[in-house]
């Protein structure tokens, strides 16, 4: 498989959707507390993406229903759980 070098024109569209991320995640991140279902989560990442003109790039690939891939309580998991609550504590990292 070849590498693919991107010129300026696409280095720069890969530039936006990264800060388009970046900020979503902040956002979504600042909301997160005790309590919150994975099912608020995705609509938070499905609202925001929504509001930059943007469309989540995981819902869809291969059957996927969520905008976001989230797990409860600091587990790790494949796939979508949207009902799913937290029942202890969450801790939120970003780094910029």
């Amino acid at each position: 498989m070849a590498i693919e070098l991107h010129d300026a024109r696409a280095i720069g569209k890969l530039r936006t959707a990264a800060a388009a991320a970046s900020e979503t995640l902040a956002l979504v991140g600042a909301r997160i507390s005790a309590g919150i279902s994975t099912a608020d989560i995705d609509a938070w990442v499905r609202e925001d993406t929504k509001a930059r003109n943007g469309t989540p790039s995981q819902r869809g690939y291969h059957g996927f229903p969520a905008a976001v891939c989230t797990s409860k309580n600091m587990s790790c998991v494949t796939g979508s759980r949207l009902a799913v609550r937290s029942s202890r504590s969450v801790t939120s990292s970003t780094s910029t």
